[in-house]
């Protein structure tokens, strides 16, 4: 999750190659964690392994205001190679 300000100061840092890769859907997420989500939007990034063998899309749900953060869930996390410390 991220806010929408951010995130688009976020996309405008972007080279516009980039930029262009970038899809967005309709979401219908009304709850992520324990917060309310009151925003239809999805952002995908495309994200390559470090083999360049796969791609994976890295859904960010887009929610008004400035939230700074984004929110993992801890299976994208670890697929994308984080290590948690709890």
């Amino acid at each position: 999750m991220i806010g929408e300000n951010v995130w688009k100061q976020a996309l405008n840092s972007l080279p516009e190659v980039l930029q262009k890769q970038i899809r967005t859907h309709d979401s219908h997420v009304e709850k992520l964690a324990t917060i309310s989500v009151s925003r239809d939007v999805r952002a995908q990034l495309p994200l390559v392994t470090q083999s360049g063998k796969k791609r994976l899309w890295l859904s960010v749900e887009v929610v008004p205001g400035n939230t700074p953060s984004f929110l993992f869930n801890k299976k994208a996390f670890k697929q994308l190679g984080g290590i948690l410390n709890t």
